[in-house]
Parts: structure tokens; C-alpha cells; sequence
């Protein structure tokens, strides 16, 4: 139980960061 929840969390972060960076990267992209 504890490993798949930890294991979820991992998952929701990264996918957090990888959308973060992508808007990222699009607005510097955008404002060049």
C-alpha cells in the first residue's frame, strides 16, 4: 500500500515538473 502510493506520488510530481517545464520552454519560446 505504501509502495503504490508513494509510487503515485512520483508519478503526479513528475508529470507536475514535466508539464511546468513545457509551459516554460513554450513561453520562452513564445517571447522570442
Amino acid at each position: 500500500m505504501l509502495t503504490s502510493s508513494a509510487l503515485f506520488i512520483v508519478i503526479t510530481l513528475s508529470f507536475m515538473g514535466g508539464f511546468f517545464f513545457l509551459s516554460l520552454q513554450i513561453k520562452h519560446i513564445t517571447t522570442l
